[in-house]
C-alpha cells in the first residue's frame, strides 16, 4: 500500500474485494427475510433490492481507485483497504464495510439492521 491506504497491487485488491464481497453477500443472504429485502452477488458486486420502501443500495469493487464503493439513497461512501484491520474501512474513521451496510439499511429501512 502507498501512503496514501490505496493498494498498489491491483489482483491484491481484487482478491480482497471478492472476498469481501462474498463474505458481506452470505451475512446480507441471512438476514434478506428478516429485513425483506432481496439480495444479489454479481461480479465485483452485491445489490441489495429493498421492498418497502423501495430502494437500491449497491456494494461494489472499483478496482482502478482501490476501494469498495457503497451506494444507497442520496450518499455514498469509499472504503479501503485495511491491512491492520484485514478489512475495508471508510477512510478517516475505523467503519467496516458490514458497520457501513447496517447503517445505510438501517437508515432505509428506519429500523436497527443487524447482521
Amino acid at each position: 500500500m502507498d501512503h496514501e491506504g490505496l493498494m498498489k497491487d491491483e489482483p491484491e485488491f481484487q482478491r480482497h474485494a471478492i472476498e469481501a464481497l462474498e463474505h458481506l453477500h452470505r451475512e446480507l443472504a441471512s438476514a434478506a427475510d428478516e429485513y425483506d429485502f432481496k439480495v444479489e452477488l454479481t461480479p465485483g458486486a452485491v445489490t441489495i433490492a429493498l421492498r418497502r420502501p423501495a430502494a437500491k443500495v449497491v456494494v461494489r469493487s472499483h478496482p482502478s481507485s482501490g476501494q469498495i464503493l457503497v451506494s444507497g439513497a442520496s450518499k455514498s461512501r469509499k472504503l479501503d483497504w485495511d491491512a491492520v484491520e484485514n478489512t475495508f474501512v471508510v477512510s478517516g474513521s475505523e467503519m467496516t464495510l458490514r458497520e457501513v451496510v447496517e447503517e445505510v439499511l438501517s437508515q432505509q429501512l428506519g429500523e436497527d439492521v443487524s447482521l
